[in-house]
């Protein structure tokens, strides 16, 4: 398998580009190499993003709902593995529909951005 990882030359021309353009975001880029120099590592950020994304979609389709189980949820989390916590919420991250639903929230975005530079 290829190594599909970027080379340091192009993480420093990234960086060298970036930095000025994102008001101090590239700044912490160029001192989190590890961000973009390691597959596993990500991991756990991408998790988090999709499942809460997941979240807001289930928050934005049930309010009411959603808020009543919020505070039990947040109090349990560190208590159980992601997947039994969800459960226990009716939620199934073993279920195509709940990463589609975070996807979901992300293609409203890039389609709002869209209409914005248009």
């Amino acid at each position: 398998m290829p190594n599909t990882r970027p080379n340091n030359r192009y993480i420093a021309l990234v960086r060298i580009h970036v930095q000025p353009a994102c008001h101090g975001i590239g700044s912490m880029l160029a001192v989190k190499g590890h961000y973009c120099n390691s597959g596993f590592y990500n991991y756990p950020y991408t998790f988090g993003l999709l499942f809460g994304l997941g979240l807001y979609a289930r928050f934005q389709a049930s309010p009411d709902e959603f808020r009543a189980d919020y505070d039990d949820f947040l109090s349990s989390t560190g208590m159980f593995d992601a997947h039994t916590l969800a459960s226990r919420f009716g939620i199934d991250t073993h279920s195509v529909e709940f990463w589609k639903s975070s996807l979901d929230v992300i293609r409203k975005q890039i389609t709002e951005f869209e209409g914005l530079i248009k």
